[in-house]
């Protein structure tokens, strides 16, 4: 049985996983992003209109809605950060195991 797997057919085929699940990630990224301000604006809306508030209510109600959508998109970026690099980690550790696939069927 030859051995058809090629430096060149093992780089393509890792730079298009590593294309493919970049792009998910983002979209997964972005679809959480668009999640969070839609969430968050429609709290916002709320506090604007409750007629039960105070103005200070209100503002320390805002401040606090602002600080939670904050956090939550540091949150985003850790995690888009920490899968991004697992996902690099993957594609460095592929040529070892590509390497070791070719010993093994050659």
């Amino acid at each position: 049985m030859k051995n058809t797997l090629t430096a060149t057919t093992s780089n393509n085929i890792i730079n298009t996983i590593m294309q493919n699940a970049s792009e998910q990630i983002s979209e997964v990224a972005t679809s959480l992003n668009e999640t969070s301000k839609e969430k968050y604006n429609k709290k916002i809306s709320l506090i604007e209109n409750a007629s039960d508030m105070t103005t200070k209510e209100k503002l320390d109600a805002m401040d606090h809605c602002y600080e939670c959508i904050t956090h939550e998109a540091w949150q985003n970026v850790l995690l888009y950060v920490g899968v991004s690099v697992t996902i690099i980690g993957f594609a460095i550790g592929s040529p070892v195991a590509i390497k070791s696939f070719k010993k093994l069927i050659a």
